[in-house]
């Protein structure tokens, strides 16, 4: 199954925003939890990709897929192997220029 590398393209929005470290346990201690991360969500054209990273360190959020859900891995790491499962948020120049919606020196 083949699929073009500029599906999610253009990209709706992105933001960061400073949060408490999500895991896979419920249990809360302010002492543990009290050094924050941030979260980066990426916003593509029909889901969103939320992204915690605490020091140099990346997991997953969403979407919630059960092999990268939680797991920590390099910044790198985590982009390619979303990338093996269809989702790429590492676009090239020639691909913001073939995506759909695309207008060029006019801002998404």
């Amino acid at each position: 199954l083949v699929q073009s590398r500029v599906v999610h393209l253009p990209y709706r929005q992105w933001k960061l925003e400073p949060a408490l470290k999500v895991s896979e346990t419920d249990d809360f201690d302010v002492d543990d939890d009290e050094e924050g991360c941030i979260h980066y969500t990426l916003s593509l054209r029909s889901f969103d990709v939320k992204i915690q990273v605490c020091d140099a360190v990346c997991q997953l959020l969403e979407p919630n897929l059960p092999d990268l859900y939680l797991k920590e891995m390099a910044p790198g790491e985590l982009l390619y192997a979303l990338f093996d499962r269809g989702i790429n948020v590492m676009p090239s120049d020639a691909d913001a220029v073939t995506a759909q919606g695309y207008d060029e020196g006019v801002s998404p």
